[in-house]
């Protein structure tokens, strides 16, 4: 089973592209009235004042787009899994491929872990609690090493929770990439993966 890498970089840009516009949609409306009211000869001194920490927060969101429409395009791989689907117990073996970007990696870190999630609602607001019960260094591998695609053996606790997902909870299985670029923040990169509970054969007598 071929796993491209999940739509994290691309979700982070629209993201920081929200969080920014909104933020600074606020902000900038009381600039303006602060702007105004300056130009009048009457300025807002106490609301200058308060809206500097808010402008340099503005700032930083700003700051962020362009950060996160450069991760877009660093360095970015596929990991071929076998077996496709897992199983508690079970074994599988990880292969990974380029599939572009530029930038070379100084080392690589491949990580399994597994999250539960649930939300709840109270009213109209609802909130997502999530518990990471599983994480796992499955290898770090070297720059010199990265080009070799040397397999990695992937096994399961005995006692792994399979994948599951409702309409409030959810249990996810992930293999998790860390890229390390000289120069750059690492780039954590993940792949969603399926584990299917045991068959009735396959369960200890």
């Amino acid at each position: 089973r071929i796993l491209s890498a999940g739509k994290s970089r691309w979700s982070n840009l629209f993201a920081a592209l929200f969080v920014c516009a909104f933020w600074n949609g606020i902000v900038s409306i009381f600039v303006g009235i602060a702007w105004t009211a300056w130009k009048k000869g009457k300025p807002e001194t106490f609301l200058m004042i308060f809206l500097i920490p808010f402008v340099l927060i503005g700032i930083f969101f700003l700051l962020n787009v362009p950060y996160r429409l450069l991760m877009v395009f660093l360095a970015r791989y596929e990991l071929r899994l076998t077996p496709g689907t897992l199983k508690p117990g079970g074994t599988a073996t990880l292969i990974w491929k380029r599939l572009g970007g530029f930038g070379q990696p100084k080392s690589i870190a491949l990580r399994l872990s597994g999250a539960e999630s649930a939300t709840s609602q109270n009213g109209k607001n609802s909130s997502t609690a999530t518990s990471i019960f599983h994480d796992e260094i499955l290898a770090e591998i070297p720059l010199s090493s990265i080009s070799a695609n040397r397999p990695v053996a992937i096994k399961l606790p005995e006692n792994a929770a399979p994948s599951f997902k409702g309409s409030s909870n959810k249990l996810v299985w992930k293999l998790r990439m860390d890229i390390t670029l000289p120069g750059f923040p690492k780039i954590t990169d993940e792949y969603e993966i399926d584990v299917r509970p045991l068959r009735r054969d396959e369960l200890n007598p």
